[in-house]
């Protein structure tokens, strides 16, 4: 069984660096999301990714779209997701709501039994899905012994161990713990699910810990990219146990995620002042224009709106919130994609464009591959 992860660490000048300025990073999102009013216009795409990386749904496809309905008010305008889909989204909700005030690991216990199954399109199971004999990573025989736990009560007795040292006081900085605590529950395996709980190991403490608020950052986006990298860095700390290059893989993911994340914030942000310059192009120069700017202050907050949602969060009645959505698509802001009981369901173009261009994007040195 893997040895017990250390309550310290002390790495190497270049790891330091790395990590602080993941941990800059970090904060720096922190800082930009922390006066969002709705910060589901990151957490839903930011779900996306992650539910596209999780082998339960492979074949699954799911849009940035029907993930974002799932805001507007009225159910009948919310898009029907496939059973695994929904259930991924309410499970996460309720883990990023509980982790607030109770363990890490009892929380992310109860996403494993809940997302248990879902590979197969069946209920989540009642017990903890513990896997019965282990999964080796192939190469030589030594190196599947290293990396692989026997099976049975010594699999659960270092899966309790790894569950008891995330709750536990440490003297660590809080990417060296994510790092380490993801290591174990890899190189561990206890679930039949592991696989698809990495990224909800660290979602978790980074809400946990109070390093962001929600589920915002997508954090397997830079696991799949470097999948191969990621394997050979986890064999070199079974064999090491140095955890240097390890710590910097994941302070690298972090702070490669947030700079995207936070690209998307500051265009959201410049978005209403460019909405209303446009406005007071088109108008008369008296026309009043306090209606419009409330608009225009909500609709970067969303990827979907309805007059209704609109109605709602501007205390407009329903006439005057469908004439300025009107206005709205008359000057492309928005763009009418569908009706559902005769409700026009409407796209904010720049809010959709800036999250498909930024969030989980692809890093510049990466541009080469990806276009051959």
């Amino acid at each position: 069984m893997p040895k017990p992860l250390p309550s310290s660490l002390e790495p190497d000048p270049l790891t330091q660096q790395r990590r602080s300025w993941a941990d800059h990073t970090l904060g720096r999102l922190y800082e930009a999301t922390a006066g969002l009013p709705d910060r589901n216009v990151l957490v839903r795409p930011t779900q996306r990714h992650e539910i596209q990386s999780m082998l339960a749904f492979r074949g699954i496809p799911v849009t940035n779209r029907e993930l974002a309905s799932i805001d507007l008010p009225d159910e009948g305008m919310r898009q029907q997701l496939p059973y695994n889909v929904a259930r991924y989204v309410k499970v996460m909700g309720e883990a990023t709501r509980d982790v607030r005030e109770e363990p890490v690991a009892e929380v992310l216990k109860r996403v494993a039994r809940d997302l248990a199954g879902l590979s197969a399109g069946s209920a989540p199971e009642e017990e903890l899905p513990w896997r019965t004999t282990p999964r080796w990573f192939g190469g030589s025989p030594e190196q599947a012994y290293l990396s692989a736990t026997p099976p049975g009560a010594d699999l659960r007795a270092g899966a309790e161990q790894l569950f008891a040292w995330m709750d536990s006081p440490l003297e660590m900085t809080f990417v060296d713990k994510v790092a380490l605590g993801a290591f174990q529950l890899f190189t561990l395996d206890p679930f039949t699910n592991t696989a698809d709980l990495l990224h909800v190991y660290v979602t978790l403490e980074l809400i946990r810990s109070g390093v962001l608020q929600d589920q915002i950052l997508p954090v397997s986006v830079h696991i799949d990219r470097n999948r191969a990298e990621f394997h050979e860095l986890h064999q070199h700390v079974v064999r090491s146990s140095d955890f240097n290059s390890w710590v910097r893989f994941f302070a690298d993911g972090f702070a490669e995620q947030c700079g995207y994340q936070l690209r998307v914030v500051r265009e959201l942000a410049q978005l209403p002042e460019r909405y209303i310059n446009k406005y007071m192009r088109t108008v008369k120069a008296d026309k009043r224009r306090d209606g419009f700017a409330r608009l225009v202050a909500i609709l970067p907050r969303f990827q979907v709106v309805t007059s209704q949602l609109i109605a709602d969060r501007c205390s407009f009645t329903a006439k005057r919130a469908r004439e300025l959505l009107l206005k709205a698509e008359e000057l492309e802001f928005v763009e009418h994609v569908e009706v559902l009981r005769k409700t026009k369901i409407y796209e904010v173009k720049d809010v959709c464009r800036a999250l498909d261009l930024y969030t989980g994007m692809t890093p510049e040195r990466d541009l080469h591959v990806t276009e051959k």
